[in-house]
C-alpha cells in the first residue's frame, strides 16, 4: 500500500533528482513547497517527540508500557541520528 509519506519522499525525490540535473522534468514549484513544508512539519514532530519525557508521552499518546516507550525512543533516536 502505497501512503501519503511514500509519495510525499518520491516527490522530494524527484525534486532533488531535477535540481541536481536529471532529466525528470521539472516539478511544479507550487507543490514542491507544500512538498517541503510537509516535510519540515514532520521533522519538527519528531523533533518534539525526541524531546518528550515519558511523562509526556504518556500524555500525548495515551497509555504506554515501559516498553512501548522504549521501542519508540529507539525509533526516534534512528532517525535523527
Amino acid at each position: 500500500m502505497t501512503t501519503d509519506l511514500d509519495r510525499l519522499v518520491r516527490r522530494l525525490t524527484k525534486y532533488n533528482d531535477w535540481r541536481r540535473g536529471k532529466d525528470v522534468g521539472m516539478p511544479e514549484p507550487k507543490d514542491t513547497g507544500a512538498d517541503i513544508d510537509a516535510a519540515i512539519r514532520i521533522v519538527d514532530r519528531v523533533y518534539m517527540w525526541s524531546e518528550f519525557s515519558d511523562e509526556e508521552m504518556r500524555l500525548h499518546a495515551g497509555e504506554m508500557t515501559a516498553q512501548e516507550i522504549r521501542s519508540v525512543r529507539a525509533v526516534l533516536n534512528s532517525i535523527s541520528a
